[in-house]
């Protein structure tokens, strides 16, 4: 399996001395202005313009706390990015983990892939106010070549999914509509979700960074939306919840369900089976969980009746790509 296209986040950047850091992105995507200095004797914090600096500055903190250097080395860097901004492809997580590794280069020290990638995400959540999950960091992070991977994201483990015939391609897309999930629309579906779990007599936890010891005290013995056994435990209490809330939590369930036969499918070579997952994913996408858009299901219409493809979905977070 081939993708159709190479896009990815370089970033450039030599030590300097002093404490004055300069970061300069050469994104035409972004808010301006394109560059900012950063004092090292100084605490960093987010800031409300330009936002795309809290992706690289929350990563700078955070990696500083963590490491807690003796002496910070000044730097200067530039970022190159062709990911498109705000189109689903998770460029926000592929400048955060390009960051992440040049001041592992910088420092001569290197993070666990996966402490990594829960950083990153952390930087995400508290610097850029996203409440994302650890999917796309994840991936960035311990994601290998011609493999998928299937993401357990409760203990944070993964399994690699080989996808090496080389007959078959995977095309993205791009509408050209733009998201910004900081707004309040990805935040809107957790508290959904969140309510619907509530009703089910379960707990979820937000996707905010907690030491799992915490997490093992605080909700012991109590399960989240991916514990629920069948669809039938929801639809009992479809009159109990408000409809929204009920979708969205049908949308999870049966997502976690097609997500493992998917993977299932994958391993055996069964594209076809792989592909009508696709298609299910999207639908439910669109109208349960309705975060697609006109131009998505558009692309999805035309696509799926074309001879030679097995399956086709929206990917990212939604309203968009």
């Amino acid at each position: 399996v081939f993708l159709t296209f190479t896009l990815g986040t370089i970033i450039v950047g030599k030590q300097i001395d002093g404490t004055k850091c300069t970061i300069k992105t050469l994104s035409e995507d972004v808010d301006k202005p394109t560059h900012i200095d950063i004092d090292l004797t100084k605490v960093v914090k987010p800031v409300d313009s330009p936002k795309w600096s809290n992706y690289v500055t929350g990563v700078l903190a955070l990696y500083l706390d963590k490491i807690k250097p003796k002496q910070k080395h000044a730097f200067q860097l530039c970022i190159g990015n062709n990911v498109p901004v705000g189109g689903g492809l998770s460029s926000s997580a592929s400048i955060e983990v390009a960051m992440c590794t040049f001041l592992e280069c910088l420092y001569q020290q290197e993070l666990d892939k996966l402490e990594k990638a829960l950083l990153c995400q952390k930087a995400e959540q508290t610097f850029a106010n996203v409440p994302c999950g650890i999917m796309d960091q994840y991936v960035a992070c311990k994601g290998e070549k011609d493999h998928a991977v299937l993401i357990d994201c409760r203990t944070n483990t993964s399994k690699l999914i080989p996808m090496k015939d080389q007959d078959v391609a995977i095309l993205v897309s791009n509408t050209n509509v733009k998201h910004e999930l900081g707004v309040g629309t990805f935040g809107e579906r957790v508290q959904q979700c969140e309510e619907a779990a509530k009703i089910l007599g379960m707990l979820t936890v937000k996707c905010i960074y907690i030491p799992m010891s915490l997490l093992q005290l605080q909700y012991l013995g109590k399960k989240r939306l991916r514990d629920v056994e069948s669809l039938d435990e929801l639809k009992k209490l479809h009159g109990k919840m408000p409809d929204v809330s009920y979708r969205r939590a049908y949308h999870v369930i049966t997502e976690i369900d097609r997500t493992k036969k998917g993977a299932e499918a994958l391993a055996d070579n069964n594209y076809e089976l792989f592909g009508k997952y696709m298609l299910e994913s999207h639908k439910s996408l669109k109208d349960d969980y309705e975060v697609s858009c006109e131009e998505l299901d558009q692309f999805v219409e035309i696509l799926k009746d074309i001879d030679g493809v097995y399956g086709t979905r929206m990917t990212g977070a939604g309203f968009g790509m």
